[in-house]
């Protein structure tokens, strides 16, 4: 349903268009009779769009615009009015209306008309915030990549990560779940969870019965083939009403696990642009999950080699081996922080 709030000193022309508005489209029509009636309601609501008459006593429909707008520059407004001056309608565009339409005595036409404009409205508001929560995701793809490369540890920086994605999604809820073993590695993680309240309750999936329930459903197939999934928060074990979107994480061609948001809004939509963006998070987190490991798989002939090695990453060392530290006689971490490599081997 799209939010709208229509404002006339006219109390019958507010029942009549809000009957008739809520009938035309999947509009929730809430009507105020003056303009500080309506600012005060707005103080507490958030319509997509406003449509109110221009002649009003006290405050007219532009002053209404302008200070609506002063609290939320997002809010679109249509101005009705009976006096179709040239003056007027310059007047209105100018405060920033986004459409002016004269009162005419065809009242189904106008409704019509009226229907038309606030979807043209909405739709406009909808792609506007699919965008900006694209935008953010994005850069909390480039934080994540940037946090990942520096690899201070993979669980603060995943619960990092995921309070960055749950922020730019609006989601109330981020998790990191395996669906496959990890005991090739010698630090197997568990299910990092990221929620915007304590009170929201842990992820299902991220419990062995979800896990279980995944692989016995035909979304692990979805899953495994590389494509998210959107699924009803209900229809999962212990679920608790919204809506989750899934996607996989992938290690090389290996599927791994899954990146969840959770949202208890039952009509929560994910974009197509906010998918898009939140796949790159998954490939940005597979592609640091599996660079851990094939350090980890090399890591244990290195660190037992009798030759000193090092890897440098920019000015300074990022690895150096228990035989480069004996052969130059300082240990790990004073040579990976407290020495330039140039100062300690010539050129």
């Amino acid at each position: 349903m799209i939010p709208v709030l229509f404002v006339d000193d006219n109390r019958e022309l507010c029942t009549l268009y809000r009957s008739l508005l809520s009938e035309a489209g999947p509009f929730s029509v809430h009507t105020c009779t003056s303009g500080a009636e309506a600012l005060a309601w707005l103080e507490d609501h958030a319509p997509v769009v406003v449509i109110s008459d221009y002649d009003m006593p006290e405050m007219n429909g532009i002053d209404l615009l302008v200070r609506a707008r002063e609290r939320d520059p997002r809010l679109s407004f249509i101005i009705l009015t009976g006096d179709g001056r040239r003056e007027t309608v310059i007047d209105a565009l100018n405060a920033g209306a986004e459409f002016f339409l004269e009162k005419g005595d065809d009242l189904a036409v106008q409704v019509l008309d009226l229907s038309r404009k606030v979807q043209i409205l909405a739709g406009r508001r909808e792609a506007e915030e699919n965008a900006s929560r694209r935008e953010k995701i994005l850069a909390a793809i480039s934080y994540a990549a940037e946090r990942l490369l520096a690899g201070s540890g993979w669980q603060e920086d995943m619960e990092e990560i995921l309070g960055y994605l749950g922020r730019a999604t609006g989601a109330d809820c981020v998790y990191l779940v395996r669906t496959v073993p990890d005991d090739t590695l010698a630090r197997p993680m568990g299910p990092v969870i990221w929620k915007r309240s304590p009170a929201y309750p842990d992820p299902c999936l991220c419990t062995p019965q979800g896990r279980t329930w995944l692989h016995e459903q035909e979304k692990a197939a979805l899953l495994s083939a590389n494509q998210e999934v959107v699924v009803r928060n209900d229809e999962l074990p212990m679920g608790r009403g919204g809506m989750s979107l899934l996607i996989p994480v992938f290690l090389a061609d290996q599927w791994w696990g899954i990146l969840g948001i959770g949202d208890r809004s039952e009509r929560r939509v994910f974009a197509a642009e906010e998918i898009h963006a939140l796949r790159m998070a998954a490939g940005v987190i597979g592609s640091a999950r599996y660079r851990m490991y094939i350090e980890e798989f090399f890591r244990n002939p290195v660190e037992e080699s009798l030759v000193g090695i090092f890897l440098l990453r920019g000015k300074r060392f990022g690895y150096v081996n228990p035989r480069f530290c004996e052969i130059f006689g300082y240990p790990r971490d004073f040579l990976k922080h407290g020495v330039y490599p140039e100062n300690l081997i010539p050129p």
